[in-house]
């Protein structure tokens, strides 16, 4: 689905954007840590729709069958279902919400809220590229064009954000509220894209990377 051998930073100013001068630092993240994280964004949000798609139709799970592709040996894993696969899938998604979320100088608040979090020693944000924190009504704004509204982004987001420090990260017995849906980590993980789209890509004058997420090798 994805070739990860090459990374290309397309550097090009956008109508209207004032370019900002780029260090080596912040060129490789924006090439390969950034690109990654949102390709793994992109192939969860394709995961979740197809897994929502049988449960529609009341289908059992699909068996998933992955092979290796390298110069070394390239071993054809198979499972009896679905899980060993697209488990990691949604819960790296999750991390990576997590970690875009900190990145653009947020976190999920004690009240079930999106807040400005505070920036700890040795972390690297949004202010290591040259470019201010974003409001947070600008940040839960970010999918309107799409008409969906801030307080429904703010749902989705805390939905992956409480998930991934409960759950993730712990054997818990916590109670069926922190359950985490397909419809909510779809959501956030669009957020998310389109917020370092617009928050991040577009103010410094970079192309938004081809993510190369195809459907079926296409």
């Amino acid at each position: 689905m994805r070739d990860h051998r090459t990374f290309i930073l397309l550097l090009a100013a956008r109508e209207n954007i004032q370019t900002m001068p780029m260090n080596e630092r912040t060129r490789t993240f924006l090439a390969v840590e950034a690109r990654l994280s949102l390709e793994n964004l992109a192939l969860c949000r394709q995961v979740c729709a197809l897994l929502r798609d049988y449960i529609a139709r009341k289908l059992p799970p699909p068996q998933v069958c992955v092979q290796f592709s390298g110069k070394g040996d390239q071993p054809i894993l198979i499972g009896d279902n679905c899980g060993f696969f697209t488990t990691p899938i949604v819960l790296t998604a999750l991390v990576d919400i997590r970690k875009f979320t900190s990145f653009l100088g947020f976190k999920a608040a004690s009240g079930g809220q999106i807040d400005r979090r505070t920036r700890e020693k040795g972390d690297y944000d949004i202010s290591d590229l040259g470019l201010g924190y974003p409001d947070r009504d600008a940040f839960l704004a970010v999918l309107q064009p799409e008409n969906v509204m801030p307080a429904e982004l703010e749902k989705a987001l805390i939905a992956s954000l409480t998930y991934a420090n409960r759950v993730i990260a712990h054997f818990t017995q916590q109670t069926p509220n922190t359950e985490i849906f397909f419809n909510r980590i779809v959501l956030a993980c669009f957020g998310i894209d389109r917020a370092m789209r617009t928050l991040i890509y577009a103010p410094l004058g970079v192309a938004y990377p081809d993510l190369r997420i195809r459907e079926n090798g296409a």
